[in-house]
């Protein structure tokens, strides 16, 4: 214990305030979601992502003083991000020299566990980081009536740092194109498919997040366009999930160490008029803007939110929907009730170490006396999950639910959408999932093995054969009910299709940072069709 108390207190002179954030993919995530489950993280907060760099720095800090409480697998994980971080004295390699690092890349290098760079400076209150990013992915399929493979490249870089301890900011550009193959299968990997450049006009695909933000004492704000999750959950972010494209806004924020507040407004991709083309310099998009309010308490035990949102259309920003102390759905009738305002709340529970209850409650529409009827307008959705987090790993199952019509809306500019893709849930209204989620650190140190089994069921509208609606079960979030169909409506009902999902994902760092990613995807259906899809990634500082 005393070896850890020196060790934190000689990295203060080592660790400054970075107020940049972490991308949602980065690794170290999956492993704080762990600490915290088993009870090692009090008054840690997961269920909204990226993370400022200094807040992981934080949590990797408090879990290094209960080192007793990890096993060797969990330890070593810890000491390489401790090295990622610096908040131990980092190796660095780089091709242009600066005053800090001046080991340059060579052959030796490249191949060394050393941390590598274009350019690397940091000093007592500024920190510069620019690195190349780059990847080959390959993605086999088999189903009953194909057998094909894509075999994709991305290249890129990244820029990130801190100015003053104050200003963060954050650049990463991509380049990717389909060296061969079918593109029918590189269109399963959800951002390629949401690629208008990619799917639309038969180009290569590009990729851009990028962020400013700014941290003083407990306030903090950025803007920028960055991948997020909001929501708690061990397989499914009720508020804001991986399903939508990376979003761009701005955020204000307080935070304490029992208490965070946050109000975002973001700029969301409406629908194209029909009447003009869907790309190009020809298309228009209606204005769309979606404001939210998230409350946190962070009970050493874990935490609880409040959450209201509301999406509009058509208007630009509406000054009464910037007010970052308000309730959206009391300002929405007072603003004639043309917007979709919803609200709803989540939670993490550690009744003890190890044992973690998570999940989340959206009510979208609601009427009282309508309750327990399956009244249409009676929109809900939530999860629940329970978790147990031993030295040997995590395991949890979950259960979630999307009622008919959610996330739906009179107008169709203001249905929960970013590019008609859904925000919310991952998994679509007017159904529901079982899932097994399982992580451990046995191999891999930075990357946990990962498996999920998951049992979907969904009711889907029902079509003829010439594609024509002829029943709306409330299946899709961009139709709304019409006026000729029910009232009422049966969960599940329409075309019935369920699926049983296997998962596994596992990676292996070779040397630092170069790695082997094997994602394994399958998926069995009730109306006949399955498929198998193995993805083999191998990327230098990609995550």
């Amino acid at each position: 214990m005393i070896k850890n108390i020196l060790i934190l207190f000689f990295c203060t002179f080592i660790v400054n305030a970075q107020v940049e954030h972490i991308p949602v993919s980065h690794p170290v995530y999956n492993y704080l979601i762990q600490q915290e489950a088993k009870g090692l993280l009090p008054h840690f907060s997961s269920d909204q992502l990226p993370l400022k760099r200094s807040e992981i720095i934080e949590a990797l800090k408090q879990i290094r003083i209960q080192t007793p409480d990890l096993n060797g697998y969990e330890l070593k994980a810890l000491e390489l991000f401790e090295i990622e971080f610096e908040i131990v004295q980092r190796h660095n390699t780089v091709v242009f020299y600066s005053k800090s690092d001046t080991n340059q890349i060579l052959i030796k290098g490249l191949a060394s566990e050393d941390e590598k760079f274009f350019y690397h400076f940091r000093d007592s209150s500024n920190s510069v980081n620019l690195l190349p990013l780059a990847n080959l992915d390959y993605s086999g399929y088999r189903s009953d009536t194909l057998t094909s493979y894509a075999l994709m490249g991305n290249l890129g870089f990244r820029l990130h740092g801190s100015l003053s301890n104050m200003v963060g900011y954050y650049l990463q550009v991509t380049n990717g194109t389909l060296f061969s193959g079918n593109k029918t299968i590189a269109l399963l990997d959800h951002r390629l498919h949401q690629n208008i450049k990619f799917s639309e006009l038969n180009s290569d695909f590009d990729f851009t997040e990028s962020h400013v933000s700014f941290c003083y004492d407990w306030f903090n704000a950025s803007i920028g366009r960055e991948t997020r999750l909001n929501g708690s959950g061990l397989t499914q972010r009720l508020f804001v999930s991986t399903t939508s494209p990376p979003i761009d806004g701005f955020t204000l924020g307080a935070h304490f160490s029992n208490f965070r507040y946050t109000h975002s407004s973001y700029s969301l991709l409406g629908l194209p008029d029909s009447s003009l083309m869907k790309v190009g310099f020809k298309t228009y998009l209606t204005s769309k803007i979606l404001a939210m309010h998230k409350f946190t308490i962070l009970p050493e035990w874990g935490e609880i939110s409040f959450w209201d949102a509301v999406l509009y259309s058509g208007r630009g920003y509406d000054v009464s929907y910037l007010n970052p102390l308000s309730f959206y759905k009391s300002l929405e009738h007072a603003n004639r009730d043309r917007d979709n305002s919803m609200m709803g709340f989540d939670w993490t529970i550690r009744p003890s170490k190890g044992i973690q209850i998570t999940g989340s409650f959206l009510l979208d529409d609601i009427i009282f006396s309508e309750i327990g009827t399956g009244y249409w307008s009676n929109k809900t959705a939530f999860n629940l999950g329970f978790s147990y987090a031993s030295s040997l790993g995590m395991a949890g199952v979950e259960y979630a639910r999307v009622e008919p019509y959610t996330f739906t809306h009179f107008n169709p500019e203001n249905t929960y959408t970013n590019d008609k893709q859904l925000i919310g849930s991952n998994i679509f209204p007017n159904s529901d999932q079982f899932s097994l989620l399982m992580r451990f650190y046995w191999l891999g140190n930075r990357y946990p093995w990962t498996i999920r089994l998951a049992y979907l069921r969904h009711g889907e509208n029902v079509y003829d054969n010439n594609s024509k609606l002829i029943k709306n079960v409330g299946s899709d979030p961009a139709i709304v009910r019409g006026s000729n169909d029910a009232f009422y409506v049966t969960f599940l009902d329409g075309t019935r299709v369920d699926a049983k999902i296997l998962e596994l994902n596992f990676a292996y760092e070779i040397i630092r940072g170069f790695s082997l990613n094997f994602l394994l995807f399958y998926k069995n259906q009730t109306n006949g069709t399955s498929y198998t899809n193995f993805r083999m990634i191998f990327s230098f500082s990609d995550f």
